[in-house]
């Protein structure tokens, strides 16, 4: 009898079905790549699965833009960009289409210094902008890819298409990435600016070293903030070095600094971080009664180069000049390299009672004070314009300015000597110099003019019988020079320029036409040679003084400093053969339009 069947085996229980959440555009890639900072991560999933998304021709969905990486985390070499890819559905069979729009740098925006680097580099990468979206890389693949060959001084930006596996029409570009330069792994862009207050009204602000080296037409802006919680607002733009000097700006409340390129198409908002508040220096309490001083120097007035120095040897030379008793012409601060003093006329002993506030009026003994600093005011104002040698008061001599310091830490100076003043008032000393002198100067004139007629008589007949007996002993080499100083009176080449070239241009605004940044003077380089009268220096000037303040320019008066030190205006009868012979340095005082034309 056969053995009975076995028993069937038990029902086989089903075990239910694991939920996969179905992956989504914008998913990172699948777990055997690397992890993206950028971009979530998401399942492998196999060829074919995944294509929910697309139009009806099968063209898959627009992608999300790329990422560049910045700062350490960016790629090294001076032509190359890390990009970070969007997640694919489909990472073993879909890839990306990198595509990249290289633009030059603006020149606009370029100083007259770098607009020779600038343009260099534009010129570079004309073809590629011409050009538009060009392919840096096919089948790209997440998360991360670097693209070369990129020129250095210009900025990339760079979108994807993706290529899905089985579909041959790649999708729509993704938006553009936000500009990018190269080599980011060497720069530091994003770091605050290093900022150090130098005296009561100037900054030392340095980024050196912190953007690549690669970038050589790199210009930047700077911006500035009051307090720590103040609106940006712009200081310079266009700056080609990364390390400046800002003078005549106080800011006691302290001030925050940010840095960034200027000249990037794109990158305008994309700014370093801001300084920590850094306040100027606070200058000492004026004394009551007593008066503080902004004086103005030419350049190189004296031979020291230590503002301190400087600073001692005109407080020393103009007490002398006014007859102040020891101690009442005190330095305080010398700014600009010793070409700013900042000076307290002070009263003397039995009028001085305490310190007052910046204004020093007030308290007993105030007005008696105030009347004796006024006058030691008077005095110096007159020992600058009688200073008209720079051999006797160097310091006097070389003064350009002189304006009352303001009442309050925004208060702008108040000019009590100008440029101008200066040279009309020097002018009008060595032209009127009264009725006795005029009279005594005639004859003296007279007779110099009557000797000099005949040393030019005696001089031409020497020349002729040089001419005709050029081997006699009567003539030694002695006398050559003075056949060569005959031209400088009107025979020779009197009417060559000395100078021509370019000369310093020194901008000095009124009281009332500084604007709130508090700075009242810009320095700027002219060149002269092409200039054929003075009325077209006039509207040369009037053009640079409107292009660097931003302002309607109506008309400038002008002086020039010669080499002797001399300020002299520059008025109806002045020759523009005059101005490229003997200018130095240009003082210019623009009048703007009261209401936009």
């Amino acid at each position: 009898m056969p053995p009975p069947p076995p028993p069937p085996p038990p029902p086989a229980t089903l075990a239910a079905a694991a939920r996969v959440r179905k992956p989504v555009e914008g998913d990172a890639p699948w777990a055997a790549a690397l992890p993206s900072p950028s971009f979530p991560a998401a399942a492998k999933l196999a060829c074919g699965r995944g294509k929910g998304k697309g139009d009806a021709r099968g063209k898959p969905a627009r992608p999300q833009p790329p990422v560049p990486r910045h700062g350490g985390d960016g790629a090294s070499g001076c032509d190359a960009v890390l990009l970070e890819l969007p997640t694919l559905l489909e990472p073993e069979c879909d890839t990306y289409i990198v595509e990249v729009l290289s633009e030059p740098l603006h020149a606009a925006a370029a100083t007259d210094a770098a607009v020779t680097a600038v343009s260099s580099a534009a010129a570079t990468a004309a073809a590629a902008v011409a050009a538009g979206w060009r392919v840096a890389l096919q089948s790209a693949v997440p998360p991360s890819v670097t693209v070369h060959g990129l020129a250095a001084d210009v900025g990339h930006r760079f979108r994807v298409r993706m290529v899905a596996s089985g579909r041959g029409v790649p999708s729509e570009p993704s938006e553009p990435s936000v500009p990018v330069l190269t080599d980011e792994a060497h720069s530091r862009l994003a770091e605050p600016p290093f900022v150090t207050a130098t005296s009561s009204a100037s900054f030392a602000l340095s980024w050196v070293g912190q953007a690549s080296s690669c970038h050589r037409a790199l210009l930047f802006q700077l911006q500035l903030r009051r307090g720590s919680g103040g609106a940006w607002r712009p200081l310079r733009i266009g700056l080609s070095r990364s390390a400046l000097s800002l003078d005549e700006l106080r800011c006691p409340e302290g001030c925050s600094f940010r840095y960034g390129p200027s000249n990037v198409p794109g990158w305008a908002s994309a700014l370093s971080a801001p300084s920590l508040p850094v306040s100027t220096h606070a200058l000492p309490r004026l004394p009551r009664g007593a008066l503080r001083l902004q004086v103005r120097l030419l350049p190189r007035t004296y031979t020291a180069t230590d503002p301190a120095s400087v600073l001692e040897r005109f407080t020393s030379e103009a007490a002398a000049a006014v007859g102040a008793r020891p101690g009442q012409l005190a330095g305080v601060e010398a700014r600009e390299a010793g070409r700013l003093l900042v000076i307290d006329l002070l009263p003397p002993a039995e009028h001085a009672h305490g310190a007052g506030g910046a204004g020093g009026v007030g308290g007993v003994g105030g007005a008696g004070g105030i009347a004796a600093a006024e006058e030691l005011l008077r005095r110096l104002t007159a020992s600058v314009v009688a200073a008209a040698a720079a051999s006797e008061r160097p310091g006097l001599h070389g003064v350009t300015e002189i304006a009352r310091a303001g009442a309050g830490d925004g208060d702008a100076p108040s000019v009590v000597l100008g440029a101008a003043d200066i040279a009309a008032r020097r002018s009008a000393n060595s032209t009127y110099g009264g009725l006795l002198g005029m009279a005594a100067g005639s004859a003296v004139l007279a007779l110099l003019y009557a000797t000099h007629a005949q040393r030019k008589q005696c001089l031409r007949r020497m020349r002729s019988l040089r001419r005709y007996a050029p081997s006699s002993s009567l003539f030694a080499e002695d006398d050559e020079g003075e056949d060569e100083d005959e031209g400088e009176d009107g025979d020779g080449d009197g009417d060559v320029p000395r100078r021509g070239g370019s000369v310093t241009v020194r901008l000095q605004l009124r009281r009332e036409d500084v604007a709130a940044d508090g700075r009242a003077a810009f320095e700027l380089v002219l060149p002269l040679e092409t200039l054929a009268s003075v009325q077209a220096l006039r509207a040369e000037l009037c053009r640079r003084a409107a292009e660097r303040t931003g302002r309607g320019v109506d008309g400038v008066s002008v002086a020039y400093i010669d080499n002797a030190g001399d300020t002299v205006a520059v008025d109806a009868v002045t020759s523009i053969i005059e101005v490229k012979r003997e200018a130095v340095t240009l003082i210019v005082t623009p009048t703007f339009w009261l209401t936009e034309r």
